[in-house]
Formats: structure tokens, C-alpha cells, sequence
């Protein structure tokens, strides 16, 4: 858990970096925390997680990007009566798809697409478990430009398929598939130069997260 936190203090240098080429690649370092819900055997288990990873983005239309994110992920869990206090560590990687669809001098119409897979482990022995998930996210939203600024608003749709393994003799499985999410969500980006941005976004509905994602494009 130090480790992220150190990262994320570090993370603001990226967006005021030198570095310059014409490949049209692009590049950012997330920091984000998710809450979301499962329905243990004992009522609803929260979910608390956060990652911080690095993601590469290339065009592929226009402004339009595809990539893909590769990073830490740790996390914690209200109400589980189950494993009361476990704290899980692990991983996750993702291929995304965002960017504008279509642009004008001050709007763009923002699409985003992403398949992302979690790992986190529990490793202690009394307290040993395995929480292993995907998620698919779609969202179309409106992005205001006003000088350094960017405004966005919009909507998502977010699904999740999975599982909760708690190990050892006598251990659960829960399975981990809700019907779709549905929620909105709301970000701020402010330029520092040409091609560097900082952006603060937030998510509400059926998920709720917070994400900081520190941009260069090349």
C-alpha cells in the first residue's frame, strides 16, 4: 500500500516532461480507487480498491485511441463477515478504446470502451483468499473546451464477471456476475502545455470511483 501511495506522489512529474516526438503515440499514469458490491452469503460485501498502473495509446481515427494498461492493484472489503479484515494485493491489465468521435473548435462527443482483468491475493494464513474479476465498460459523453480547460459529462454502462475464493479446508467460491451497471460520470482536465494534461475524474451509479490520470501525448 506505501508503494501506491509514493507513486501517486510522484506520478505528477509525467505531465510536465520534456520528451517530444512525432510517433502519435500516448502515454498516462493512473491512479484510481473503485468501490463496488457482490452478494455474499452474509448480504452485500463493499469492495474497496485501488489501482495505479502506466497505459500506452496509439490513434487509430482521428483523435480516437486504442491501448492498453498494465499496473498494481490493492484492496479491502466492508461487511464480510466471512474474512473480516482482509487486505488483498495483486495486479490487473486492461485494453481500452477513448477518445473523440467526432470534433469541433469548443465540443467533442467522447466515446470509451475498456475490457480490464483484476487479480488480488489475501495472503495471510487465517485470512488466505483469491478475488479474481473481469470488467467491461462502455460510455459516450460531451467534452467542453474552455482555453486550458476540458469539461466532460456523460454515461456508462459497466459490467463485471467473476469470483471470491476463500482458501484452505472448508473454503467458498462466490460467483461474481451482476447484470449491467448503469451510472454517470463527470471529469476536469486542465493543460499544462500543448500535449500534457491532468485530469480528475469522477463515477457514480452502481460504481462508484475516482480516478487522477496524469497524460503526455506525443
Amino acid at each position: 500500500m506505501r508503494i501506491l501511495w509514493i507513486l501517486a506522489l510522484l506520478a505528477p512529474l509525467t505531465a510536465w516532461s520534456a520528451t517530444t516526438t512525432e510517433l502519435g503515440f500516448g502515454g498516462s499514469l493512473d491512479w484510481r480507487r473503485v468501490d463496488w458490491q457482490y452478494q455474499g452469503a452474509s448480504g452485500p460485501v463493499t469492495n474497496h480498491v485501488r489501482t495505479l498502473g502506466i497505459s500506452l495509446d496509439e490513434p487509430v481515427y482521428r483523435q480516437l485511441r486504442w491501448g492498453f494498461a498494465l499496473g498494481l492493484a490493492e484492496g479491502t472489503q466492508t461487511n464480510n463477515l466471512a474474512n473480516p479484515g482482509a487486505e488483498f494485493s495483486g495486479q490487473y491489465a486492461d485494453v481500452h478504446l477513448r477518445g473523440p468521435l467526432w470534433s469541433s473548435e469548443y465540443l467533442d462527443l467522447m466515446l470509451g470502451a475498456s475490457y480490464g482483468y483484476y487479480s488480488m491475493d489475501a495472503d495471510e494464513n487465517d485470512q488466505a483468499a483469491k478475488l479474481r474479476w473481469n470488467e467491461t465498460e462502455g460510455r459516450l459523453g460531451l467534452r467542453f473546451k474552455l482555453g486550458a480547460w476540458r469539461l466532460e459529462g456523460g454515461v456508462y454502462q459497466w459490467r463485471q464477471d467473476g469470483e471470491y475464493t476463500i482458501a484452505g479446508k472448508g473454503g467458498t467460491t462466490t460467483d461474481l456476475n451482476p447484470d449491467w451497471q448503469t451510472g454517470g460520470y463527470a471529469g476536469l482536465s486542465l493543460y499544462t502545455d500543448p500535449t500534457g494534461y491532468v485530469r480528475v475524474e469522477v463515477t457514480r451509479g452502481d460504481l462508484d470511483a475516482t480516478t487522477i490520470r496524469f497524460v503526455r501525448e506525443f
